[in-house]
């Protein structure tokens, strides 16, 4: 049953553009899961610096918003999101 929800979920998910915020972002294994999907992070919430050095190192064009306790971590967030890109 497992299986055939999986293979339900992906034809349902696969090659769309879907983009996710990925908050605590560590390694990323965010992107490593839902990349078969097609499915691409928007953004990067990460204050680790060791994890900060590789996420810019392996996605090179995602930013990373630093740190989401922020005040201005939702202003930083909407403006890397889905409305952002289609209106500009």
């Amino acid at each position: 049953m497992l299986k055939s929800l999986a293979a339900e979920w992906t034809r349902y998910f696969k090659g769309g553009n879907v983009r996710f915020l990925s908050i605590c972002s560590g390694m990323e294994a965010a992107s490593i899961a839902f990349g078969p999907l097609g499915w691409k992070a928007g953004a990067f919430s990460e204050i680790d610096p060791a994890c900060c050095d590789l996420l810019a190192h392996h996605y090179p064009g995602v930013p990373n918003l630093g740190d989401m306790t922020a005040l201005d971590f939702i202003e930083r967030a909407k403006a890397h999101g889905p409305t952002a890109r289609a209106t500009r």
